[in-house]
C-alpha cells in the first residue's frame, strides 16, 4: 500500500467536494459542471501539499479528528480538538 499523504483518505476528499458541489451554484453552466472536480483537485491539493506538512503530533490528532467527524462521533471529536488546542496552547507558552 502506498504511504498516504495528507490528512483526508479519497473517500473524505470526494465527500467534501461532492458537499461543495451541491452547496456552491454557479449560473454558468459550464462552470457547475466542472465545479465538482475542480474543489476535489482543490481539496487534494491542500491535504496533500499541506496539510501533509503539519507536525507528525499535530498530523495524528489531526487525522483522528478527520475520522471523527466523518463518522460524526461528535463527543470525541470535541475532545481531540480540546486536545489540539491545549498542545497548541501549551507549545506557545513554552516559547
Amino acid at each position: 500500500m502506498a504511504d498516504k499523504k495528507g490528512i483526508l483518505n479519497s473517500e473524505q476528499e470526494k465527500a467534501i467536494a461532492s458537499f461543495l458541489d451541491e452547496k456552491v451554484p454557479f449560473e454558468n453552466k459550464i462552470a457547475e459542471s466542472l465545479d465538482g472536480f475542480i474543489f476535489k483537485g482543490i481539496i487534494t491539493i491542500v491535504d496533500d501539499y499541506g496539510l501533509d506538512k503539519l507536525n507528525e503530533k499535530y498530523k495524528a490528532k489531526a487525522d483522528a479528528l478527520a475520522d471523527a467527524l466523518f463518522e460524526k462521533n461528535w463527543e470525541v471529536a470535541v475532545l481531540i480538538v480540546w486536545e489540539l488546542a491545549t498542545m497548541i496552547v501549551k507549545e506557545y507558552i513554552s516559547k
